[in-house]
């Protein structure tokens, strides 16, 4: 299961990524993976992974997170500038990107939780190296 979320030590929603102090500090966008599920799927810590919903699919790297239930895996929300003083691209918007609004469905029937009337960030997705 993936979930977004949408605040990290370094970044805010999806700006400052083109803030070279703060790309240093993360320069890369990372899913959180349990160290054992990244083990069974020949991951390690710091490598690129293809991530894939039947919506789209992501590039980005692993970073071991032992407090996450082995199940999920979770992305921050909002990669997509690039950098150009420490010489890092623009991000695709589409698949192959690191936009995690793609791994989501945009059937309208299915888009939205009925209960809370909010845009689901959550999908099933599997996760492979890259």
């Amino acid at each position: 299961m993936l979930s977004d979320y949408h605040t990290s030590k370094n970044y805010t929603a999806s700006w400052q990524r083109n803030v070279p102090y703060l790309r240093e500090l993360q320069p890369h966008p990372a899913i959180h993976i349990h160290p054992d599920t990244a083990t069974v799927r020949g991951i390690q810590d710091e490598d690129w992974v293809i991530v894939e919903s039947p919506h789209g699919w992501l590039k980005v790297k692993a970073e071991f997170y032992p407090g996450i239930r082995p199940d999920t895996v979770m992305i921050l929300h909002g990669w997509w500038q690039g950098c150009k003083e420490l010489g890092l691209a623009d991000y695709p918007l589409l698949d192959g990107g690191t936009n995690v609004n793609i791994m989501y469905s945009l059937d309208p029937e299915k888009t939205f939780d009925p209960l809370i009337t909010a845009m689901s960030s959550q999908t099933l997705v599997e996760v492979k190296k890259a």
